[in-house]
């Protein structure tokens, strides 16, 4: 879980030091919010910059490669499914015999 409170990333002793560990625990908290990022969809990805910055502002290059991803994933989606691929072998010498019979 996320920790939102500065007060959990300093020692409660007199001079309110930092934690040792705390290069450690940004680097969870880090890692948290990329996975969570990761999960999103690119028209989500898009949702959530227009929330932060405003429609069509900010992050510019962030929208372009979402619009390519989303503009690909629209192409990949039109595409005509795949038919299986056919044996192209010939079969061993019982299957031939039996085919031509």
């Amino acid at each position: 879980m996320i920790s939102n409170r500065k007060n959990d990333r300093l020692y409660t002793d007199a001079n309110r030091s930092k934690r040792p560990d705390l290069c450690a625990m940004r680097r969870k908290e880090a890692q948290e919010r990329q996975s969570a990022y990761n999960k999103l969809t690119a028209k989500a990805k898009l949702d959530r910059l227009d929330a932060m910055f405003g429609a069509g502002k900010g992050a510019s290059r962030e929208r372009a490669r979402l619009a390519k991803a989303l503009e690909k994933a629209a192409v990949e989606s039109v595409k005509a499914p795949s038919k299986e691929k056919k044996d192209d072998k010939k079969g061993t010498s019982k299957e031939r015999k039996a085919k031509n019979k």
